[in-house]
Order: C-alpha cells, then sequence, then structure tokens
C-alpha cells in the first residue's frame, strides 16, 4: 500500500457514503497547485448545481514550489511518467488544465536529485538548482503560502461554505521570520479556522514525531496507524458533526 492510501482524509472517506466527500490531493505538489485544485474542483461542482460544499484543506510545506510546464516541454510524456526524490511531476486529469498538462514541483530545502530517468530530469535539476540559489528566499515562499490561503478562505467565504484547514508541517518558522512587509497578508488571513496539532502551530508530521507514531514504510509519511490516531483523538472531535 502506498503512503497516501493511509492518510486520515482517504480513511475518512473509506466510512462516509458514497460520492459525499471528494479527495483531491496530489502527492508531491505545493500550496500554489492545492489552491489552483481547491478553485477547479469546487467551481466544477457549482457549475453541476451542487452548492453545499464544505472545504477542507491541508497546505503542505510553503517551501515547496510548483510551476506550471509547456505543452511542448522537453521529454514531458517521460517525465510526468515518474515522481523523482525532491522533483514531483504530476499529470492531472484532462480537464483541469488543458495547457500545459503537468506541473514541476520541487522542495527547496530536499536535496534536488533526479533518482531515475536521470538524462531526462538533467535539465529541470538544473533549473531548480539555480531557482534556489538566485530567486528564493523564506519570505517569497510564505508569500505565496499565504496568498494561497487566503484566496480558498475568501472563496469559501463569498460563496458561505463551511472550511478548515491543516497543515503537514508546523508553521512556527514561518511565522518567526516573516518580514514586516507580509504583516498585512498575515493579518488578511483568518488564522482561528487552522487546526494546530501541536503546539508551535503544528501539522501531521510534528503529531506523529512529538507522539512517537510509527511511520509507514517508506520512512518518511504517516503510517495508516499515526492517520488513524489523529484521526480518533484530535479531528473527529473537533469536527464530529462535519465527517460523519
Amino acid at each position: 500500500m502506498v503512503w497516501w492510501e493511509d492518510s486520515w482524509a482517504r480513511i475518512i472517506c473509506e466510512t462516509l457514503p458514497e460520492n459525499s466527500y471528494k479527495i483531491i490531493a496530489k502527492a508531491g505538489v505545493g500550496n500554489k497547485f492545492v489552491e489552483a485544485s481547491v478553485i477547479h474542483e469546487t467551481q466544477a461542482l457549482r457549475r453541476a448545481g451542487i452548492t453545499d460544499i464544505d472545504v477542507s484543506v491541508m497546505w503542505t510545506f510553503p517551501s515547496r514550489l510548483d510551476f506550471p510546464l509547456n505543452a511542448d516541454s522537453p521529454k514531458i510524456d517521460l517525465l510526468t511518467e515518474y515522481n523523482g526524490f525532491g522533483l514531483a511531476l504530476e499529470s492531472y486529469i484532462t480537464d483541469y488544465i488543458q495547457k500545459p498538462p503537468c506541473w514541476l514541483s520541487f522542495q527547496t530545502e530536499m536535496p534536488v536529485v533526479w533518482s531515475k530517468y536521470k538524462t531526462i530530469g538533467k535539465p529541470y535539476v538544473t533549473v531548480m538548482k539555480e531557482h534556489r540559489k538566485w530567486l528564493g528566499n523564506s519570505d517569497s515562499y510564505f508569500y505565496d503560502t499565504m496568498s494561497s490561503i487566503l484566496q480558498i478562505q475568501n472563496l469559501c467565504l463569498s460563496n458561505g461554505w463551511s472550511y478548515r484547514f491543516f497543515t503537514a508541517s508546523s508553521f512556527k518558522y514561518w511565522f518567526d521570520n516573516m518580514s514586516e512587509q507580509l504583516e498585512m497578508l498575515y493579518l488578511s488571513i483568518d488564522w482561528t479556522k487552522f487546526t494546530w496539532l501541536t503546539e508551535n502551530y503544528g501539522g501531521m508530521f510534528n503529531y506523529m514525531d512529538d507522539n512517537r507514531l510509527p511511520k509507514h514504510k517508506d520512512g518518511c509519511h504517516p503510517s495508516r496507524e499515526a492517520s488513524m490516531d489523529v484521526l480518533e483523538k484530535v479531528i473527529l472531535k473537533k469536527f464530529k458533526n462535519i465527517y460523519k
């Protein structure tokens, strides 16, 4: 079983009536992709005449960046076949974004390597290394994440939808190192909509580590036991009237 099949969101989905809960998460992508996915899926539901929508989002690491590729990007068909360590290439449903058909995601603090299709991925690895070297900084990463959060917050508020947010990891570093220039954006977000799973604004990975819960066999992601633990002890207790 792959790690994402053990997520608490998918465990909830297993216990709910068919079609009442839709998971649109993709492995390895960043918060810009998350934002785009939520907008696309909720608007598709609206066009289908469904207006009673409830949104739950787990935001990933702010340092995970997304770039849509061009339809004629080199070796794009082969690139979408594999997710490399530090590089995640995600194809998506055809009616999501016709052009481009693929997103390139990478996590800035991880080694940028290509563990398969090395020749194919080499130019993309080079681009990512140069981007991290010359263009990246914590303010720009957190600005992008907060902008995505604000976009989904306002989308839900303008449509009268209930919503709640979680995180994969702690936001403490980002709060502590945020520059004054980001203060107004920070104040525009309703942070009470976030359920922090540990102290210091922790997320799922922090919950797993703090409670010494087992990891998935990949050695990184939460195991089914860890997901069940946070689900039963935190999420279902707080949102028992939502996830039912």
